[in-house]
Protein backbone atom coordinates (compact mmCIF):
# COMPACT_ATOMS: atom_id res chain seq x y z
CA UNK A 1 0.00 0.00 0.00
CA UNK A 2 0.98 3.85 -0.29
CA UNK A 3 3.21 5.35 2.33
CA UNK A 4 2.33 8.51 4.12
CA UNK A 5 4.23 11.26 5.14
CA UNK A 6 2.94 13.11 7.62
CA UNK A 7 5.93 15.91 7.90
CA UNK A 8 9.18 16.31 6.47
CA UNK A 9 10.54 12.79 5.91
CA UNK A 10 14.51 11.77 5.09
CA UNK A 11 15.33 8.03 4.40
CA UNK A 12 19.47 7.57 5.31
CA UNK A 13 20.64 4.10 4.62
CA UNK A 14 24.11 4.50 5.06
CA UNK A 15 25.03 3.50 0.95
CA UNK A 16 22.28 0.26 1.47
CA UNK A 17 19.70 0.15 -0.63
CA UNK A 18 16.20 2.02 -0.41
CA UNK A 19 13.24 0.03 -2.16
CA UNK A 20 9.80 2.27 -1.84
CA UNK A 21 6.30 2.10 -3.53
CA UNK A 22 3.99 4.40 -3.32
CA UNK A 23 4.01 7.64 -1.45
CA UNK A 24 1.80 10.32 -0.95
CA UNK A 25 1.91 13.48 1.42
CA UNK A 26 -1.03 14.47 3.92
CA UNK A 27 -3.77 16.33 3.24
CA UNK A 28 -1.42 19.91 2.83
CA UNK A 29 0.77 18.58 -0.11
CA UNK A 30 3.47 20.90 1.98
CA UNK A 31 6.28 18.64 3.11
CA UNK A 32 9.30 17.33 1.62
CA UNK A 33 10.46 14.09 1.30
CA UNK A 34 13.88 13.32 0.87
CA UNK A 35 15.77 10.30 0.16
CA UNK A 36 20.15 9.39 0.66
CA UNK A 37 20.93 5.98 0.19
CA UNK A 38 24.62 7.51 -0.88
CA UNK A 39 26.42 4.78 -2.62
CA UNK A 40 23.33 2.46 -2.90
CA UNK A 41 20.39 2.26 -5.28
CA UNK A 42 17.35 4.17 -4.41
CA UNK A 43 14.38 2.41 -6.33
CA UNK A 44 10.82 3.73 -7.17
CA UNK A 45 8.82 1.01 -7.62
CA UNK A 46 5.39 3.35 -7.65
CA UNK A 47 3.59 6.64 -8.07
CA UNK A 48 5.43 9.12 -5.66
CA UNK A 49 2.70 12.24 -4.65
CA UNK A 50 -0.76 12.99 -6.26
CA UNK A 51 -1.42 14.18 -9.56
CA UNK A 52 -1.77 17.70 -10.85
CA UNK A 53 -5.63 18.92 -11.55
CA UNK A 54 -5.87 19.30 -14.94
CA UNK A 55 -7.44 22.72 -16.39
CA UNK A 56 -10.20 21.79 -19.29
CA UNK A 57 -13.48 23.04 -20.92
CA UNK A 58 -12.00 26.85 -20.00
CA UNK A 59 -11.86 29.29 -22.96
CA UNK A 60 -10.30 31.86 -21.49
CA UNK A 61 -7.59 29.51 -20.27
CA UNK A 62 -7.69 27.70 -23.54
CA UNK A 63 -6.65 31.09 -25.48
CA UNK A 64 -4.12 32.42 -22.83
CA UNK A 65 -2.64 29.01 -23.68
CA UNK A 66 -3.11 28.10 -27.25
CA UNK A 67 -4.56 25.30 -26.16
CA UNK A 68 -1.69 23.58 -24.28
CA UNK A 69 -2.17 21.22 -21.33
CA UNK A 70 -2.53 23.26 -18.09
CA UNK A 71 -2.61 22.29 -14.46
CA UNK A 72 -2.19 22.99 -10.81
CA UNK A 73 -1.19 21.71 -7.76
CA UNK A 74 -1.31 22.60 -4.18
CA UNK A 75 -2.75 25.97 -4.92
CA UNK A 76 -5.33 26.65 -7.00
CA UNK A 77 -3.79 28.76 -9.89
CA UNK A 78 -8.11 30.02 -10.90
CA UNK A 79 -8.96 31.04 -7.38
CA UNK A 80 -5.67 31.41 -6.01
CA UNK A 81 -6.36 29.60 -3.20
CA UNK A 82 -4.76 26.61 -1.16
CA UNK A 83 -6.20 23.25 -1.73
CA UNK A 84 -5.98 20.00 0.13
CA UNK A 85 -3.73 17.64 -1.50
CA UNK A 86 -1.80 14.92 -1.13
CA UNK A 87 1.23 16.31 -3.04
CA UNK A 88 4.71 15.87 -2.08
CA UNK A 89 6.32 19.41 -2.09
CA UNK A 90 10.36 18.69 -2.20
CA UNK A 91 11.45 15.32 -3.02
CA UNK A 92 15.61 15.43 -3.34
CA UNK A 93 16.76 11.76 -3.91
CA UNK A 94 20.67 10.94 -3.91
CA UNK A 95 22.32 7.32 -4.71
CA UNK A 96 24.56 5.72 -6.89
CA UNK A 97 21.64 4.34 -9.70
CA UNK A 98 18.01 5.96 -8.78
CA UNK A 99 15.41 3.65 -10.99
CA UNK A 100 11.92 5.47 -11.55
CA UNK A 101 9.49 3.16 -12.22
CA UNK A 102 6.24 5.24 -12.40
CA UNK A 103 5.21 9.03 -12.35
CA UNK A 104 6.50 11.31 -10.07
CA UNK A 105 4.61 14.91 -8.92
CA UNK A 106 5.77 17.77 -6.37
CA UNK A 107 4.41 21.11 -5.99
CA UNK A 108 8.06 22.47 -6.01
CA UNK A 109 11.27 21.14 -7.22
CA UNK A 110 12.63 17.61 -8.01
CA UNK A 111 16.43 17.04 -7.51
CA UNK A 112 18.38 13.67 -8.36
CA UNK A 113 21.74 13.52 -7.69
CA UNK A 114 23.39 9.87 -9.46
CA UNK A 115 22.52 7.80 -12.31
CA UNK A 116 18.87 7.75 -12.83
CA UNK A 117 17.05 4.53 -15.26
CA UNK A 118 13.71 4.98 -16.30
CA UNK A 119 11.31 1.54 -15.85
CA UNK A 120 8.74 0.46 -15.81
CA UNK A 121 6.76 -2.00 -12.82
CA UNK A 122 4.40 -3.98 -15.30
CA UNK A 123 1.30 -1.39 -14.71
CA UNK A 124 -0.97 -2.30 -17.82
CA UNK A 125 -3.01 0.12 -19.15
CA UNK A 126 -5.88 -0.25 -22.15
CA UNK A 127 -4.07 -3.99 -22.42
CA UNK A 128 -0.34 -2.51 -23.31
CA UNK A 129 2.42 -2.29 -20.62
CA UNK A 130 2.94 1.49 -19.79
CA UNK A 131 6.03 2.56 -20.61
CA UNK A 132 5.89 6.35 -19.83
CA UNK A 133 7.53 7.58 -17.11
CA UNK A 134 6.29 11.71 -16.22
CA UNK A 135 8.53 13.78 -13.79
CA UNK A 136 6.59 17.03 -12.95
CA UNK A 137 7.07 19.53 -10.92
CA UNK A 138 4.32 21.63 -10.90
CA UNK A 139 6.46 25.12 -10.06
CA UNK A 140 9.29 25.16 -11.06
CA UNK A 141 12.34 22.89 -11.47
CA UNK A 142 13.69 19.33 -12.00
CA UNK A 143 17.02 18.93 -11.93
CA UNK A 144 19.71 16.20 -12.83
CA UNK A 145 23.02 16.19 -10.84
CA UNK A 146 25.26 12.96 -12.40
CA UNK A 147 27.52 11.23 -11.61
CA UNK A 148 30.48 8.63 -12.46
CA UNK A 149 28.83 4.97 -13.52
CA UNK A 150 29.73 1.66 -12.58
CA UNK A 151 29.02 -0.91 -15.16
CA UNK A 152 29.96 -4.09 -16.41
CA UNK A 153 31.81 -4.50 -19.45
CA UNK A 154 33.89 -7.64 -21.65
CA UNK A 155 37.19 -7.10 -22.88
CA UNK A 156 38.93 -10.21 -24.85
CA UNK A 157 36.03 -12.23 -23.25
CA UNK A 158 36.29 -11.94 -19.86
CA UNK A 159 33.87 -9.53 -17.66
CA UNK A 160 35.15 -6.41 -16.00
CA UNK A 161 33.80 -3.58 -14.27
CA UNK A 162 35.26 -0.31 -14.70
CA UNK A 163 33.85 3.60 -13.80
CA UNK A 164 33.11 5.62 -16.11
CA UNK A 165 35.36 9.58 -16.63
CA UNK A 166 32.29 11.15 -17.63
CA UNK A 167 28.90 12.11 -15.52
CA UNK A 168 25.72 10.59 -16.66
CA UNK A 169 22.49 11.86 -15.61
CA UNK A 170 20.07 9.24 -16.62
CA UNK A 171 19.20 6.43 -19.26
CA UNK A 172 16.80 3.53 -20.15
CA UNK A 173 16.80 0.87 -17.84
CA UNK A 174 16.22 -1.46 -20.77
CA UNK A 175 19.05 -2.07 -22.96
CA UNK A 176 17.44 -0.98 -25.51
CA UNK A 177 15.08 2.12 -26.33
CA UNK A 178 11.94 1.33 -24.84
CA UNK A 179 10.72 3.57 -22.25
CA UNK A 180 9.77 6.72 -22.86
CA UNK A 181 10.97 10.48 -20.24
CA UNK A 182 8.16 12.99 -20.28
CA UNK A 183 9.85 16.13 -18.44
CA UNK A 184 7.52 18.83 -16.99
CA UNK A 185 8.50 21.59 -15.09
CA UNK A 186 6.00 24.53 -15.20
CA UNK A 187 5.76 28.07 -13.96
CA UNK A 188 2.53 30.05 -13.37
CA UNK A 189 1.70 33.92 -13.85
CA UNK A 190 -1.61 35.96 -14.07
CA UNK A 191 -2.75 37.86 -16.73
CA UNK A 192 -5.36 40.90 -16.08
CA UNK A 193 -6.48 42.66 -19.52
CA UNK A 194 -3.72 42.52 -21.93
CA UNK A 195 -0.54 42.07 -19.07
CA UNK A 196 0.62 39.80 -16.87
CA UNK A 197 0.64 41.61 -13.62
CA UNK A 198 2.17 38.90 -11.21
CA UNK A 199 3.66 35.02 -11.14
CA UNK A 200 4.04 32.39 -8.60
CA UNK A 201 7.93 32.61 -7.75
CA UNK A 202 9.52 34.03 -10.79
CA UNK A 203 7.11 31.96 -13.25
CA UNK A 204 9.96 30.13 -14.64
CA UNK A 205 9.69 26.16 -15.01
CA UNK A 206 13.63 24.62 -15.45
CA UNK A 207 14.73 21.49 -16.73
CA UNK A 208 18.43 20.98 -15.80
CA UNK A 209 19.18 17.55 -17.56
CA UNK A 210 22.97 17.38 -17.18
CA UNK A 211 24.64 19.17 -13.90
CA UNK A 212 27.67 18.13 -11.95
CA UNK A 213 28.21 19.03 -8.40
CA UNK A 214 28.58 22.62 -9.53
CA UNK A 215 25.98 23.59 -11.03
CA UNK A 216 27.58 23.43 -14.23
CA UNK A 217 26.17 21.56 -17.15
CA UNK A 218 29.07 19.16 -17.44
CA UNK A 219 27.00 15.43 -16.96
CA UNK A 220 25.91 13.82 -20.16
CA UNK A 221 22.05 12.56 -20.38
CA UNK A 222 20.63 9.69 -22.23
CA UNK A 223 24.08 8.63 -23.72
CA UNK A 224 24.96 5.32 -21.73
CA UNK A 225 21.77 3.50 -22.52
CA UNK A 226 19.11 5.88 -24.78
CA UNK A 227 15.36 6.44 -23.97
CA UNK A 228 13.21 5.43 -26.50
CA UNK A 229 11.87 9.27 -26.40
CA UNK A 230 12.22 12.11 -24.25
CA UNK A 231 9.72 15.14 -23.86
CA UNK A 232 10.43 18.39 -22.56
CA UNK A 233 7.71 20.80 -21.11
CA UNK A 234 8.59 24.33 -19.28
CA UNK A 235 6.26 26.79 -20.94
CA UNK A 236 5.02 28.99 -18.26
CA UNK A 237 1.02 28.36 -17.65
CA UNK A 238 -1.29 31.66 -18.05
CA UNK A 239 -4.11 32.05 -15.72
CA UNK A 240 -6.65 34.97 -15.60
CA UNK A 241 -6.72 37.60 -12.81
CA UNK A 242 -10.67 39.16 -13.54
CA UNK A 243 -11.06 39.89 -17.07
CA UNK A 244 -8.97 39.30 -20.14
CA UNK A 245 -9.03 41.44 -22.90
CA UNK A 246 -10.42 39.25 -25.61
CA UNK A 247 -8.95 37.72 -28.57
CA UNK A 248 -5.69 38.99 -26.95
CA UNK A 249 -2.01 38.82 -28.04
CA UNK A 250 -0.47 36.40 -26.70
CA UNK A 251 2.63 36.46 -28.51
CA UNK A 252 2.72 40.21 -27.26
CA UNK A 253 3.14 39.33 -23.67
CA UNK A 254 6.26 38.90 -21.54
CA UNK A 255 5.96 35.72 -20.45
CA UNK A 256 9.15 34.17 -18.42
CA UNK A 257 11.29 31.79 -20.20
CA UNK A 258 12.52 28.68 -18.11
CA UNK A 259 15.89 27.32 -18.72
CA UNK A 260 16.12 23.79 -20.52
CA UNK A 261 20.17 22.50 -20.63
CA UNK A 262 22.53 19.62 -20.57
CA UNK A 263 24.63 17.60 -23.38
CA UNK A 264 23.33 14.57 -25.04
CA UNK A 265 26.51 13.23 -26.37
CA UNK A 266 29.11 11.78 -24.79
CA UNK A 267 32.98 12.32 -25.24
CA UNK A 268 34.24 8.78 -24.07
CA UNK A 269 33.50 5.10 -25.88
CA UNK A 270 31.63 2.80 -23.51
CA UNK A 271 30.91 -0.33 -24.01
CA UNK A 272 27.74 -0.30 -21.62
CA UNK A 273 25.85 -3.54 -20.39
CA UNK A 274 23.96 -2.07 -17.35
CA UNK A 275 25.36 -0.25 -14.49
CA UNK A 276 26.03 -2.66 -11.25
CA UNK A 277 26.03 -1.64 -7.53
CA UNK A 278 28.65 -0.19 -5.13
CA UNK A 279 29.05 -3.54 -3.29
CA UNK A 280 29.59 -5.91 -6.64
CA UNK A 281 31.63 -2.80 -7.88
CA UNK A 282 33.69 -3.07 -4.61
CA UNK A 283 33.55 -7.36 -4.57
CA UNK A 284 34.93 -7.47 -8.39
CA UNK A 285 33.58 -9.25 -11.33
CA UNK A 286 32.48 -13.02 -11.67
CA UNK A 287 34.93 -15.13 -12.72
CA UNK A 288 34.25 -17.32 -15.96
CA UNK A 289 33.98 -21.13 -15.36
CA UNK A 290 37.51 -22.60 -15.44
CA UNK A 291 38.23 -25.37 -18.22
CA UNK A 292 40.64 -28.48 -17.92
CA UNK A 293 43.57 -27.69 -15.40
CA UNK A 294 46.75 -27.56 -16.03
CA UNK A 295 48.85 -30.05 -14.19
CA UNK A 296 45.86 -31.80 -12.88
CA UNK A 297 43.78 -34.85 -13.94
CA UNK A 298 41.99 -33.11 -16.79
CA UNK A 299 38.75 -32.42 -15.46
CA UNK A 300 37.26 -28.90 -14.71
CA UNK A 301 36.26 -28.46 -11.43
CA UNK A 302 32.68 -28.81 -12.30
CA UNK A 303 32.86 -31.94 -13.71
CA UNK A 304 35.40 -33.35 -10.66
CA UNK A 305 32.68 -31.91 -8.03
CA UNK A 306 29.82 -33.79 -10.05
CA UNK A 307 31.40 -36.86 -10.63
CA UNK A 308 33.38 -36.63 -7.05
CA UNK A 309 31.17 -35.28 -4.58
CA UNK A 310 28.45 -37.54 -3.75
CA UNK A 311 25.59 -35.12 -2.60
CA UNK A 312 27.15 -32.20 -2.94
CA UNK A 313 24.34 -29.13 -3.78
CA UNK A 314 25.50 -26.38 -5.42
CA UNK A 315 28.77 -25.70 -8.03
CA UNK A 316 32.30 -25.68 -7.89
CA UNK A 317 33.63 -22.69 -6.29
CA UNK A 318 35.02 -20.46 -8.60
CA UNK A 319 38.35 -18.78 -8.78
CA UNK A 320 38.01 -15.23 -7.10
CA UNK A 321 40.55 -13.31 -9.04
CA UNK A 322 40.63 -12.39 -12.26
CA UNK A 323 42.37 -13.47 -15.04
CA UNK A 324 43.64 -11.01 -16.89
CA UNK A 325 45.73 -7.30 -16.78
CA UNK A 326 42.46 -5.56 -16.99
CA UNK A 327 41.07 -6.54 -13.96
CA UNK A 328 44.14 -7.27 -12.19
CA UNK A 329 43.55 -4.43 -9.51
CA UNK A 330 39.29 -5.73 -9.15
CA UNK A 331 38.61 -7.17 -5.73
CA UNK A 332 38.21 -10.74 -4.75
CA UNK A 333 34.10 -11.16 -5.33
CA UNK A 334 31.53 -11.32 -2.70
CA UNK A 335 29.30 -14.92 -2.83
CA UNK A 336 26.06 -13.62 -2.68
CA UNK A 337 23.96 -16.19 -3.18
CA UNK A 338 23.89 -19.65 -0.70
CA UNK A 339 27.25 -21.33 -0.36
CA UNK A 340 27.22 -24.58 0.46
CA UNK A 341 30.84 -26.48 1.46
CA UNK A 342 31.05 -30.29 2.26
CA UNK A 343 34.07 -32.79 1.18
CA UNK A 344 36.12 -29.54 -1.30
CA UNK A 345 40.21 -29.67 -1.23
CA UNK A 346 41.59 -26.40 -2.27
CA UNK A 347 45.57 -26.33 -3.26
CA UNK A 348 46.54 -23.00 -3.81
CA UNK A 349 48.83 -22.62 -6.78
CA UNK A 350 51.78 -19.99 -6.74
CA UNK A 351 49.89 -17.64 -9.44
CA UNK A 352 47.66 -15.96 -6.44
CA UNK A 353 44.42 -18.04 -7.39
CA UNK A 354 43.23 -21.49 -7.07
CA UNK A 355 45.28 -24.56 -8.77
CA UNK A 356 42.23 -26.87 -8.04
CA UNK A 357 39.60 -26.77 -6.36
CA UNK A 358 37.12 -30.44 -6.32
CA UNK A 359 36.64 -33.52 -4.22
CA UNK A 360 39.38 -35.64 -3.46
CA UNK A 361 41.53 -36.36 -7.13
CA UNK A 362 41.88 -39.68 -7.93
CA UNK A 363 45.87 -39.45 -6.74
CA UNK A 364 45.00 -38.73 -3.83
CA UNK A 365 42.20 -41.73 -3.42
CA UNK A 366 44.49 -43.84 -4.63
CA UNK A 367 47.25 -42.86 -2.35
CA UNK A 368 44.73 -43.12 0.66
CA UNK A 369 43.86 -46.62 -0.26
CA UNK A 370 46.90 -47.72 -0.49
CA UNK A 371 47.76 -46.33 2.75
CA UNK A 372 44.25 -48.51 4.18
CA UNK A 373 45.69 -51.94 3.00
CA UNK A 374 46.43 -54.38 5.90
CA UNK A 375 50.08 -54.16 6.60
CA UNK A 376 52.45 -57.02 4.90
CA UNK A 377 52.50 -59.99 6.55
CA UNK A 378 56.29 -61.16 8.30
CA UNK A 379 57.99 -64.12 6.21
CA UNK A 380 56.95 -67.36 8.10
CA UNK A 381 60.40 -68.85 7.42
CA UNK A 382 63.64 -67.88 9.10
CA UNK A 383 64.76 -68.70 5.86
CA UNK A 384 63.33 -65.89 3.83
CA UNK A 385 65.07 -62.97 5.90
CA UNK A 386 68.32 -65.28 4.73
CA UNK A 387 68.65 -64.44 0.87
CA UNK A 388 67.82 -60.66 1.94
CA UNK A 389 70.89 -59.00 -0.19
CA UNK A 390 73.59 -58.08 2.07
CA UNK A 391 73.86 -54.08 1.81
CA UNK A 392 77.16 -52.38 1.75
CA UNK A 393 78.99 -51.83 5.60
CA UNK A 394 77.86 -48.84 7.54
CA UNK A 395 74.09 -48.83 5.23
CA UNK A 396 70.97 -50.29 6.02
CA UNK A 397 69.38 -52.87 4.57
CA UNK A 398 68.41 -52.89 0.83
CA UNK A 399 64.72 -54.34 1.51
CA UNK A 400 62.27 -51.91 0.27
CA UNK A 401 61.05 -49.41 2.25
CA UNK A 402 57.29 -50.55 2.09
CA UNK A 403 58.66 -54.51 3.24
CA UNK A 404 60.44 -52.61 5.59
CA UNK A 405 57.45 -50.74 7.45
CA UNK A 406 55.91 -53.99 7.58
CA UNK A 407 58.59 -55.92 9.34
CA UNK A 408 58.71 -56.27 13.25
CA UNK A 409 60.93 -54.23 15.02
CA UNK A 410 63.33 -56.62 15.53
CA UNK A 411 63.53 -57.93 11.97
CA UNK A 412 63.92 -54.29 10.75
CA UNK A 413 67.58 -54.12 12.16
CA UNK A 414 70.14 -54.11 9.78
CA UNK A 415 71.54 -56.67 8.42
CA UNK A 416 75.48 -56.61 6.74
CA UNK A 417 76.56 -59.93 6.37
CA UNK A 418 79.69 -61.11 5.06
CA UNK A 419 80.05 -63.16 1.40
CA UNK A 420 80.37 -66.56 3.58
CA UNK A 421 77.66 -65.98 5.14
CA UNK A 422 75.68 -65.06 2.65
CA UNK A 423 76.69 -67.75 0.22
CA UNK A 424 75.97 -70.47 3.14
CA UNK A 425 72.39 -69.62 3.56
CA UNK A 426 71.61 -68.96 -0.08
CA UNK A 427 73.19 -73.03 -0.09
CA UNK A 428 70.54 -73.81 2.84
CA UNK A 429 67.75 -71.89 1.77
CA UNK A 430 66.14 -73.93 -1.45
CA UNK A 431 62.65 -74.08 -0.49
CA UNK A 432 62.73 -70.30 0.21
CA UNK A 433 64.37 -69.18 -3.06
CA UNK A 434 61.94 -71.05 -4.69
CA UNK A 435 58.96 -69.45 -2.67
CA UNK A 436 60.74 -65.93 -3.74
CA UNK A 437 60.97 -66.51 -7.47
CA UNK A 438 57.44 -66.80 -7.06
CA UNK A 439 57.05 -63.72 -5.65
CA UNK A 440 57.42 -60.94 -9.05
CA UNK A 441 58.76 -58.44 -6.73
CA UNK A 442 61.53 -60.16 -6.19
CA UNK A 443 62.13 -62.64 -8.90
CA UNK A 444 65.04 -59.98 -10.36
CA UNK A 445 66.42 -59.66 -6.75
CA UNK A 446 67.32 -63.52 -6.75
CA UNK A 447 68.27 -64.25 -10.26
CA UNK A 448 70.83 -61.79 -9.05
CA UNK A 449 71.90 -63.67 -6.21
CA UNK A 450 72.57 -66.19 -8.21
CA UNK A 451 74.66 -64.57 -10.72
CA UNK A 452 76.82 -63.17 -7.99
CA UNK A 453 80.09 -64.41 -7.88
CA UNK A 454 82.15 -67.32 -6.35
CA UNK A 455 84.20 -64.66 -4.51
CA UNK A 456 84.39 -60.77 -4.43
CA UNK A 457 87.35 -57.86 -5.19
CA UNK A 458 86.91 -54.91 -3.22
CA UNK A 459 85.63 -52.96 -5.61
CA UNK A 460 82.81 -55.04 -6.51
CA UNK A 461 81.83 -54.75 -2.72
CA UNK A 462 82.24 -51.14 -2.79
CA UNK A 463 79.94 -51.26 -6.22
CA UNK A 464 77.46 -53.46 -3.87
CA UNK A 465 78.05 -56.26 -5.92
CA UNK A 466 78.32 -58.52 -3.18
Amino acid sequence: GAMTITNHATFSSNGKNIHLNQVVGNNTGEYDLTINADTGLVVFNGEIGDKAIVVSNNSVINQLNANRAVYYGNMNYMTETMRASNNVRNLVVTGNEIFIRDDITTYYDQTYTGHVQIGDNGTMVNGALKTKVTLMSVDPTISFIGRSVLYQTEELGQVIYKQTEQLYTFDDESTTPTHTLELKAKGACWVTGGTIVGCQNDGTGNIFKGLDADGNSNAFYNSLSPLLNVIEDNVTMLFPRGNVVNNINIDALSIPQGSISGQVNRSEGVSYGGAITTAAFDSGPPVAARGPIIGGNGLSADSRVANDIAGLIGTAVKSPFALTPAAANIAPPAYQSDVVIGNVRSSFGTGGGFADIAGPSPTAQSAAQSAAQPAAKPAAAEGSQAKAKPAPAGSETAMPSAERSAQPAEESQPAARNKEAAQADKKTSPQSENKDEESSGEDKEEENDRKRPETCSDLDTQQGKC
